[in-house]
């Protein structure tokens, strides 16, 4: 590849990068380091899982409207107490939809305290006792079907863990009041990145 034009003007094409017009006149030899607040490096990457992805084999079974623990569960241990943890993946579940007209599930990823309640810090958005991400299926002409199999994405956004010990996320879900029905149980998996201030 030639040499690469010195001088830059407007948004012009450098050796195939487009730079942003906040860079204008600007010598590619001044240009050592990225915006202030932009970016953060990755100290560590954990791919965690908890439970069967064939949800006829899990065994939580959740009826009420209240968070309930699922018992699935993912760990990271930090290397630095003011990171981020970032989290995305997905939950596996069946449900049993042969006596209800629609199911509805809420689920929420928590930080653990050490003794599970649905008071833990919240890491999928929101406040206590309110699910974050929400499942539906509409079933009033499918009643006959015994269950139904569902992939669900889920991601998780931790700024306050403030250590370097072993931290737990642990899975809640509920139904709705108005179509609780068993859930078969199924995994929680997720990509944990831990980036640096």
């Amino acid at each position: 590849m030639g040499a690469i034009t010195r001088t830059l003007a407007n948004n012009i094409t450098t050796g195939g990068v487009i730079l942003p017009s906040g860079i204008n006149n600007t010598s590619i030899s001044n240009v050592t380091a990225l915006p202030s607040g932009v970016g953060g490096k990755v100290l560590q990457h954990v791919k965690a899982s908890s439970g069967s992805f064939d949800a006829a084999s899990g065994n939580w079974n959740i009826t009420s409207s209240t968070l309930t623990d699922t018992g699935r569960t993912v760990s990271i241990t930090p290397t630095a107490s003011n990171s981020v943890i970032i989290g995305n993946g997905f939950i596996t579940y069946g449900v049993d939809v042969s006596s209800v007209t629609y199911l509805q599930f809420g689920f929420s990823l928590r930080r653990d305290s050490g003794s599970p309640s649905n008071t833990d810090t919240e890491v999928t958005g929101g406040t206590p006792n309110t699910s974050q991400v929400w499942d539906s299926e509409f079933n009033n002409s499918q009643q006959t079907r015994y269950d139904v199999y569902r992939m669900l994405p889920i991601s998780l956004y931790d700024n306050s863990h403030n250590t370097t010990s072993a931290i737990t996320y642990r899975l809640y879900a509920r139904s709705s009041s108005n179509a609780t029905h068993q859930n078969r149980g199924g995994m929680l998996y997720l990509d944990l990145l831990e980036i640096g201030a």
